[in-house]
């Protein structure tokens, strides 16, 4: 077992702010859910690409940390997931929680914000 950091951003932050409650306790549950499996687990299963995502050139898919995390019925978290090997330890950064049909678009934002040089 190991640690597991998280890491929130302002965006992150104001968007889930903005959720319904009953939203915003279902997003927690469901990410104190994939903590513990990332706790246990090598590789958090429920984290995924979807195949119309784009980075920016040069930027190649598989080296990349950054997928959404379908959180609740209806939102999706953008986030990175990294395995730090010198601390031993798993960082979750939350990038943008948002509706699922807005996933792509958001997740090509941020990949294009990260990334570009």
């Amino acid at each position: 077992m190991c640690d597991v950091l998280v890491e929130i951003s302002k965006g992150f932050d104001k968007e889930e702010k903005q959720l319904p409650e009953n939203e915003r306790m279902a997003l927690s549950e469901s990410l104190n859910g994939l903590v513990d499996t990332a706790k246990k687990e090598e590789w958090p299963r429920k984290l995924f690409r979807r195949h119309d995502v784009s980075f920016p050139e040069g930027v190649r898919k598989e080296d990349s940390s950054l997928y959404m995390y379908k959180a609740t019925k209806n939102y999706n978290v953008i986030l990175s997931y990294d395995d730090d090997a010198v601390y031993h330890q798993k960082v979750i950064s939350l990038y943008r929680v948002i509706k699922q049909k807005e996933s792509t678009s958001a997740f090509n934002e941020t990949a294009h914000l990260l990334y570009s040089r």
